[in-house]
C-alpha cells in the first residue's frame, strides 16, 4: 500500500526490455542505428568501404625489388588485404596489409621468374576487387647461349651457336671471343665470322648474349680447331703499317709458290702490272693513271691473288699498302707504310686503312680482313 505523499511510478514493461537488451548486447544496440559490422576483443569497428583500387607499375626485373604498389579502400576499411601474384612464386613486402581507415597502403613485390604475373589482392572482409588487376611484365638478361662449334678458315673462323631465351627483352647482339688473344666479335646471331685470326694456332671460342637489361652469362668454351697453315716468318722492328713491334708471327701458307726474282729485276710485271706480284715493286716505266691502271691497257694492275690479313707478312701487302696510298686512304703520313715507304707487313695501321676503304665503298663486313669481296671491288673498279 502506497505510503501517504510518496509518488510512486511505473515501468513499462517495453522500457525495461529494451535496458536489458542495452546492458547485456551493447552489439545489437550500435548495429541496429549504424549497420553491420565487425566486433571483437570488446571493440567494435565500423567498416563502410565497398571496393578498393589497385595502382603500381607494369613492368620489373627478375630479382629486383619493384617500385611500390598502393592499396586505397574507397573508404573507412577495417580488415586485411593480401597481395597474390596468383602462383608465379614471388615475394611481397609486407605479405600482408592492415586496415583500420581509408588510408592508402603499400607492398613491393621480387619475381623470380622472367614471364608475365597478373598482381592482385585478396581482402578479408570481401570488398569489391573485380577491377583492380595489374599485369607486370618480369624481364632478365638473355639465357646463355648454348652448343658452340667452329670451323676454322684462312685466317678466320665461323662460329656457330643455339641462341638463348631473350628473358623477356630482344636480344639485341651476340659477342664471340676467340682464345688465346681475346679478339671480339659481336653480330645480330649465328653464325659469326671471326677474322684476324693466326694460322697455325688453336683457338676455342665462347658466346654471350645481350638485350636491354644485360648481357648473359659467357657459353661454354667450343671445342678447340686449329688455323690451317703454319709458315712463322721473323718480321723487322717496325714492320710495314706499324703497330708492331718485331718477332716472329704465324701467317697462312701462301697460295703460290714465292720465288725470288733474278738480281737487279723487278719480275712478273706481265700484262701491265704496275706492281710487281712477288716483290712489290713498282714495275719499270709503267705511268700510274687516275684510275689506278694503265693507260690504253685495258687491265686492272692490281691483281691480287690471296686473302691479306692482320699481321701477315706477304709480298702482296706492299701492294696492298701502294694502292691504299694511292686511292687516298693513307696507311701512315711517314715513316713505314707511308707513300715511297710502303713494306710487306700487314699492321695496325693498314688493318685501319683497309676499314676505312670498306666503309667507304659499302664492302661489309668492315672489319679490316682484306678477302675476297675486297679483292673482288677492287678488280672490277
Amino acid at each position: 500500500m502506497p505510503m501517504e505523499g510518496v509518488r510512486v511510478r511505473k515501468f513499462k514493461p517495453f522500457f525495461v526490455l529494451a535496458a536489458y537488451v542495452f546492458l547485456a548486447f551493447p552489439f545489437l544496440a550500435v548495429a541496429s542505428n549504424y549497420g553491420a559490422g565487425n566486433y571483437g576483443a570488446g571493440t567494435y569497428s565500423l567498416t563502410r568501404a565497398a571496393s578498393y583500387t589497385l595502382t603500381g607499375p607494369n613492368s620489373g626485373r627478375v630479382n629486383v625489388v619493384s617500385t611500390a604498389f598502393t592499396i586505397t579502400p574507397n573508404d573507412t576499411y577495417v580488415g586485411t588485404v593480401t597481395p597474390s601474384d596468383n602462383g608465379a612464386g614471388g615475394t611481397f613486402s609486407p605479405s600482408a596489409l592492415t586496415f583500420n581507415s581509408n588510408t592508402s597502403q603499400t607492398f613491393t613485390y621480387t619475381a623470380v621468374a622472367a614471364g608475365t604475373v597478373t598482381i592482385t589482392a585478396q581482402t578479408n572482409p570481401t570488398l569489391n576487387d573485380s577491377s583492380s588487376v595489374i599485369t607486370y611484365i618480369v624481364q632478365d638478361v638473355p639465357g646463355t647461349p648454348a652448343n658452340v662449334t667452329a670451323v676454322p678458315g684462312n685466317n678466320s673462323a665461323t662460329v656457330s651457336f643455339t641462341a638463348p631465351s631473350n628473358g623477356g627483352s630482344p636480344i639485341t647482339s651476340y659477342t664471340v671471343t676467340a682464345s688465346p688473344g681475346s679478339v671480339v666479335v659481336s653480330g645480330p646471331g649465328s653464325p659469326i665470322v671471326v677474322p684476324n685470326l693466326i694460322n697455325g694456332t688453336s683457338y676455342t671460342f665462347t658466346v654471350s648474349a645481350t638485350n636491354t637489361v644485360g648481357t648473359s652469362t659467357t657459353s661454354a668454351s667450343s671445342t678447340p680447331i686449329t688455323l690451317a697453315g703454319d709458315v712463322t716468318p721473323t718480321i723487322p722492328s717496325g714492320g710495314g703499317g706499324g703497330g708492331y713491334s718485331g718477332g716472329p708471327v704465324s701467317t697462312p701458307s701462301p697460295a703460290t709458290p714465292i720465288v725470288t726474282p733474278p738480281a737487279g729485276t723487278n719480275a712478273p710485271c706481265a700484262n701491265g702490272a704496275l706492281y710487281s706480284s712477288v716483290t712489290g715493286e713498282k714495275c719499270p716505266d709503267v705511268p700510274i693513271g687516275n684510275s689506278g691502271g694503265v693507260p690504253g691497257s685495258g687491265t686492272n694492275p692490281y691483281d691480287f691473288t690471296e686473302n691479306l690479313s692482320y699481321r701477315m707478312t706477304r709480298p702482296q701487302v706492299k701492294l696492298l699498302q701502294q694502292y691504299l696510298n694511292f686511292k687516298g686512304f693513307t696507311v701512315a703520313r711517314k715513316g713505314a707504310g707511308s707513300k715511297g715507304n710502303e713494306t710487306t707487313y700487314f699492321g695496325t695501321a693498314t688493318r685501319s686503312a683497309v676499314i676505312a676503304f670498306q666503309k667507304a665503298k659499302g664492302i661489309k663486313p668492315s672489319v679490316g680482313f682484306f678477302g675476297p669481296l675486297t679483292r673482288a671491288y677492287i678488280r672490277t673498279h
